[in-house]
């Protein structure tokens, strides 16, 4: 690089900071936008999957439960059936001793007396004491039905319980105590353990009746067992349709959305929640690639602002060098032609000379269009023009070559840029009689024509294949190709794919139609 050149750069990205920043900034800002998006997509379908996975979670832990108590309630209907026919507490302990139950979900089984007597059955409560004043002793003392009742959490000499209650029966069939089987809250929360998970999930078993926890994961402090709970469960449970609601909860103070099911013939309500901080784990596992690709893009797509602002620099460069290059070279060619006319040379070599000038002052004017194309800097200034009168003109300053004709319909005038059609066809023309059989007649026509459902011009130009042969269908409006007959003319391999640029500017098209032995353009252009 030469010395100060990186400063020239800096320099042009100061003077152009609004294009290089903006061709920067407006992708980020669509990346940033594209992520946004894609973050709160895949954080609702992390709450719908969260949420699904709640639900399976609290049917199998309803489901667990109602098992569970049927179990229980089993086995009191035996209990309670063998002791009504053999009434001996003896041979009730060892019918108890031979049924092979859960004995980690039923710590005991007792009979409470008529008066509130407890009578272990199974020597693993203590004996004795009296329970006249639980709920369940009252439940089943005002009530004749039978019916299956759950008491509330309580603690007891060997640990906390809540009970499951089935009524006996006086033979004078009035009050005659109850059969009751002690169940750990503790046991039924080992059920939960398999189907919660996450730091901040819980599931809680809660009885309708009293509003009180019969069991909780994680365990909750001792006071909420004997409190009712404070919950939008109960409003929930009285609207019905929706399984779910968002709760703050009072026990550890963490927000969580809660699903609820009640248990199938049971006073029973199966609560399961989830915290939505766990939703948002979810989500930066699944765009942990995100920040990754985004400094990617940042990155390539600031290099790429970077080398188009050079880019820019150096087409900015060119295109001063362009103009420099024209205007130095205009003044020596405008000097050689004043010199040819006063100085006393051959007219044939005059006109060598003269011919030679006009060569290299095409192709530097051609090079100059070719840049404005390329740049954009072509606008056309539309206006009422006639094609005849234009046809015309083109025949004047091309010298009006005898191998030159023209046929013109009556055509309407139209509204285009008469210079810029006037380089079309001047570089068509001219690209005819240069390369073209040398004898042979260049024709030109212009007729009415539409194309695509409108009205237009359509001009041809039509000539014999010369020495060149004929052009490449494929290559012919590329910049810069020339046949490769065609070398031993002046020439810089710019004319058609100038005119077919300006030809798009005009809001026409030109197009090559070549035939057997004949060369034919045509460009149509609207009314």
């Amino acid at each position: 690089m030469r010395p100060g050149a990186g400063n020239g750069y800096i320099d042009y990205l100061r003077r152009h900071s609004l294009r290089v920043w903006g061709g920067f900034i407006v992708p980020i800002l669509g990346v940033i936008v594209f992520f946004g998006v894609a973050y709160v997509t895949v954080h609702r379908a992390e709450e719908v999957q969260l949420l699904k996975a709640a639900r399976y979670a609290n049917n199998d832990a309803a489901e667990h439960c109602r098992q569970a108590a049927n179990q229980v309630d089993t086995l009191l209907r035996a209990v309670r059936g063998y002791y009504l026919r053999v009434s001996s507490l003896t041979d009730t302990a060892a019918f108890i001793q031979s049924l092979g139950f859960d004995r980690s979900l039923i710590d005991g089984i007792a009979l409470v007396t008529a008066d509130g007597q407890v009578a272990d059955l199974d020597n693993r409560t203590t004996a004795g004491g009296r329970v006249a004043d639980r709920d369940y002793y009252t439940f089943h003392r005002a009530r004749r039905e039978d019916r299956l009742f759950i008491s509330a959490v309580e603690d007891a000499a060997g640990g906390r319980y809540f009970y499951f209650t089935r009524r006996l029966e006086a033979p004078d069939g009035g009050f005659g105590g109850l059969v009751r089987a002690a169940v750990r809250p503790d046991a039924v929360a080992d059920l939960f353990r398999r189907l919660v998970s996450g730091p901040h999930s819980f599931a809680a078993l809660v009885d309708r009746s009293d509003r009180r926890l019969r069991a909780r994961l994680p365990e909750p402090p001792a006071d909420h067992w004997v409190r009712p709970l404070d919950s939008p469960l109960w409003d929930a449970l009285a609207r019905g349709g929706t399984d779910h609601y968002e709760h703050t909860s009072p026990i550890d103070q963490v927000l969580r959305v809660e699903v609820f099911k009640q248990v199938p013939g049971l006073p029973l309500v199966m609560v399961t929640g989830f915290s939505p901080a766990e939703s948002m784990r979810g989500v930066h596992r699944r765009m942990v690639w995100f920040p990754v690709a985004f400094a990617f893009i940042v990155g390539f797509t600031f290099l790429l602002a970077l080398l188009l602002a050079l880019e820019a620099k150096r087409r900015d460069e060119q295109e001063r060098f362009m103009v420099m290059l024209s205007h130095e070279l205009k003044t020596p060619l405008s000097v050689i032609r004043l010199t040819l006319g006063a100085a006393g040379l051959p007219a044939a070599t005059k006109e060598r000379v003269g011919r030679t000038v006009a060569d290299m002052d095409a192709i530097i004017e051609r090079c100059l269009q070719s840049d404005r194309l390329r740049a954009g800097r072509i606008h056309p200034i539309p206006a009422p023009c006639r094609v005849e009168d234009l046809l015309a003109r083109l025949r004047e300053d091309l010298g009006a070559p005898p191998r030159l004709r023209i046929h013109a319909d009556p055509l309407p005038v139209c509204t285009t840029d008469s210079e810029l059609l006037g380089v079309v066809l001047r570089n068509l023309c001219d690209n005819a009689l240069k390369y073209g059989s040398p004898h042979a007649v260049v024709g030109l026509t212009a007729t009415l024509a539409r194309s695509r459902g409108r009205a237009g011009i359509r001009i041809a130009v039509i000539n014999a294949p010369g020495p060149a042969g004929m052009p490449d269908p494929r290559r012919v409006f590329k910049k810069y190709y020339r046949a490769p007959g065609a070398h031993g003319k002046t020439g810089s391999g710019l004319g058609l794919h100038i005119a077919q640029g300006c030809a798009r500017r005009l809001g026409g098209w030109l197009c090559y139609r070549p035939a057997t032995a004949e060369v034919r353009f045509e460009l149509w252009l609207p009314v």
